[in-house]
């Protein structure tokens, strides 16, 4: 399957056909692929419904999926409701922001260097 089949089937837009990783950092690649990688995961169809009942406080639904799946209550406490980001656009500030959370669970460090009481800037 070449990239642009993928374009047209799965519903993977977003995708640049000029795939111009050469230019980047190593930073800034490590930050795309997780990017894809929290697109795919929000895919999950078990892990969006135990979101779902986290977040409606649906204990009976949470306990027959735990008891299904070992690992989804593990999943959830590192990586939250990832349903309830209002964006997955890497320009977003609730991506942004997500990154900067999250991040540090695929190795991505972040520095926060304040500046001002009001602004802090991130390196």
């Amino acid at each position: 399957m070449t990239l642009q089949d993928a374009q047209n089937s799965d519903g993977t837009e977003g995708w640049s056909t000029e795939l111009a990783y050469s230019r980047l950092t190593d930073d800034e690649i490590h930050e795309k692929l997780i990017f894809e990688w929290l697109r795919f995961f929000r895919k999950n169809e078990k892990f969006k419904s135990y979101c779902n009942a986290k977040r409606s406080g649906n204990i009976e639904i949470c306990e027959r999926m735990e008891s299904n799946n070992s690992k989804i209550s593990a999943l959830y406490e590192d990586w939250a409701d990832i349903h309830v980001l209002p964006s997955v656009d890497q320009d977003s500030p609730a991506w942004k922001d997500w990154i900067n959370e999250k991040g540090y669970l695929f190795g991505f460090n972040r520095v926060k260097l304040v500046d001002s009481p009001e602004r802090g800037v991130v390196a």
